[in-house]
């Protein structure tokens, strides 16, 4: 872990995310389940959404949020960090994004599977049946599914056959996409492109997900794994852990109960909640300073992060319903929301949000009424243009798969 903040961190890739299910609202497996892009219908109960922040650190002491961050109060004294230049374009509070489906026909997405993409990915319709995750791996492709017996992730080739498959219900892309990381049982597994893998660690709790992973294909062969790490969080009450290259396994701090993503020396999740609350405070902590908090927003959770670290996607702390009511994008730094993305109508839900580069949102949205999925590209400044033709089906069908992002 570093000790200071270099504009390096920045450049690093976060994820992003979930959807949710009718008549119920979420609780933590959906949201890891979201994260991952497992898009399946289940029945859920309570709210646990976590995540990671890239923050671009003011250099004075930080704030604990208050709503969206308009009554700010101060948070636990802790010791400023080295100062990083804020980058110049900030864009400044803005009234609500709709999503309308007039807006003018953009450019197709980057790395999404869709029957109309022939790009770089595998064709959608050469993905192996049940594929519900797809990510850049070297020259090959990793991918998640349900089989039909259980949840796997496999190798692909560059035309969608399956090179290798292994028991999990999800993975972790590394920032360089040289590595993959994914759990069978209480066992962490390493992957490079070659199909090469390695036993990193037994992990000290069951149902443990890699949630972020950095390091090179020298993780695998322990040719170099100095730069190797993993972040993985469990579906209990045991906390997260990070996990080195030498199998080496520290705890995260007791701050958060539960971690989503990583990124450098900074991680956010929820908090051990209250008496009688389903979920804590959402905040952002530093693991190179032993846990301590830098934010804490107790109305928002955080979903994504953009690869610059300059902003996230954030939703209500209490979302329900078989997708979030909408979806804010807000200063990484802060938790500030700057504005909110909402669906046309009231019979519209959104599912995914997936940064395409730093500057733009990729989202896709539900008509109900109409039974059509639309995709939407919008920048962190507001414009919303259509990034795909609609697609007819039911809100299971979930046309577009978005590129699992480090």
């Amino acid at each position: 872990m570093n000790d200071d903040l270099t504009g390096q961190r920045l450049g690093a890739a976060l994820r992003d995310h979930v959807p949710a299910h009718p008549h119920a609202p979420l609780d933590l497996a959906d949201v890891k389940a979201g994260a991952r892009r497992v898009r399946r219908r289940r029945t859920v109960t309570g709210v646990a959404v976590a995540a990671v922040a890239a923050a671009v650190l003011t250099p004075a002491g930080f704030m604990a949020l208050d709503g969206d961050g308009t009554g700010a109060t101060p948070g636990p004294a802790t010791q400023a960090p080295t100062a990083v230049p804020r980058p110049s374009l900030v864009p400044a509070p803005r009234d609500d994004v709709t999503l309308e489906e007039d807006s003018p026909r953009g450019d197709d997405p980057l790395d999404w599977a869709h029957p109309s993409f022939t790009g770089a990915a595998p064709p959608h319709d050469a993905l192996p049946d049940g594929t519900d995750q797809v990510a850049r791996l070297g020259e090959r492709w990793a991918a998640g599914r349900d089989n039909g017996v259980e949840r796997t992730v496999v190798l692909l080739d560059a035309d969608g056959a399956i090179l290798r498959e292994f028991e999990a219900q999800s993975f972790a892309v590394s920032d360089t996409h040289e590595l993959v990381a994914w759990t069978t049982g209480r066992t962490l597994m390493l992957m490079d492109d070659s199909g090469r893998t390695r036993e990193l660690a037994t992990l000290p709790g069951n149902h443990g997900d890699p949630v972020d992973l950095t390091g090179g294909a020298g993780c695998v062969d322990e040719s170099d794994v100095e730069g190797c790490r993993v972040v993985v969080s469990y579906g209990s009450e045991n906390g997260p852990d990070v996990i080195t290259g030498d199998g080496t396994i520290t705890p995260v701090s007791e701050a958060v109960v539960h971690v989503s993503a990583a990124h450098e020396d900074f991680a956010a999740g929820p908090e051990m909640p209250a008496a009688f609350e389903n979920t804590g405070c959402t905040r952002l902590i530093d693991l190179g300073t032993d846990g301590q908090t830098r934010w804490k927003n107790c109305d928002v959770h955080v979903w994504s992060f953009s690869p610059d670290g300059r902003w996230m996607t954030v939703v209500d702390r209490d979302s329900d319903g078989w997708g979030p009511s909408r979806i804010g994008v807000a200063d990484a730094a802060t938790g500030k929301v700057f504005f909110w993305i909402d669906p046309t109508g009231d019979d519209r839900g959104l599912g995914n949000a997936t940064w395409e580069g730093s500057d733009h949102l990729v989202v896709d949205s539900y008509d109900f009424t109409d039974r059509e999925w639309r995709l939407f590209r919008v920048s962190v400044t507001g414009e919303v243009e259509q990034a795909a033709d609609m697609v007819p089906g039911t809100d299971g069908d979930f046309p577009f798969i978005p590129p699992v992002q480090p």
